[in-house]
């Protein structure tokens, strides 16, 4: 299945509302010619020295040690193509069609499919600290340490909680978002269908959080 078909299949059934597939999506969803042969080679790259990397759903991008960024695997909607006017980065991250970084003077910059405004980096965004990129939605730190969110709202996955407060540490899943607070503790909101949004009670303070689609792991202080 293309990823054009299975992005869209899992959000028609997602939002549970679609009650019906457009004719190109269905075709594609079958496995049409066309489609499979719109599929890009995978991108490839040298050896070399990566301080920071992160894989998305079927690429991997990394800052190497000169700063510039350098993507491979699959790239289909140009998530693995690096903007040849990116210039340095210092932090990177790869979502699942998506991928985006922190430059080095802290504006932030996203490449690949937009389909959901996952890439539309807000006008008043200003400088930022951390960004992640999820399915199709993104979100940041922003230097005075509060969170934003753009893109696919499905679940409330980029509706950052009124009360959320700052945060140290922010990182986007499948349809859900989890963020590591200034004080240490955990928050989590959107999707919950998998208990994914449900911090365990007896959690405590922690380091460093992670998501996945349906399942969150963290490092305890």
């Amino acid at each position: 299945m293309s990823h054009l078909s299975r992005t869209s299949v899992r959000r028609a059934a997602a939002l549970a509302g679609a009650v019906a597939i457009s004719a190109s999506l269905a075709a594609a969803a079958v496995g049409a010619s066309s489609a499979q042969a719109a599929v890009s080679p995978p991108i490839t790259v040298e050896a070399a020295t990566f301080p920071s990397i992160s894989a998305g759903k079927l690429h991997t991008c990394a800052i190497k040690a000169n700063e510039t960024v350098a993507c491979w695997g699959n790239n289909d909607f140009g998530q693995a193509s690096v903007p040849a006017d990116l210039g340095t980065a210092k932090q990177i991250t790869a979502g699942y069609l998506h991928t985006c970084a922190v430059k080095t003077d802290d504006t932030a910059a996203c490449w690949g499919s937009n389909d959901s405004g996952q890439l539309s980096v807000p006008a008043d965004l200003g400088p930022v600290k951390q960004i992640t990129a999820g399915e199709v939605h993104t979100c940041a730190i922003k230097t005075n340490d509060t969170a934003t969110c753009w893109g696919a709202d499905f679940f409330g996955e980029a509706s950052v909680p009124a009360d959320l407060g700052t945060v140290k540490q922010i990182t986007a899943g499948e349809y859900h978002t989890c963020a590591i607070k200034t004080n240490d503790t955990t928050a989590c909101w959107g999707s919950n269908g998998q208990g994914q949004a449900s911090v365990p009670a007896d959690l405590g303070p922690v380091k460093q959080i992670t998501v996945g689609g349906g399942h969150n792991c963290a490092i305890k202080a």
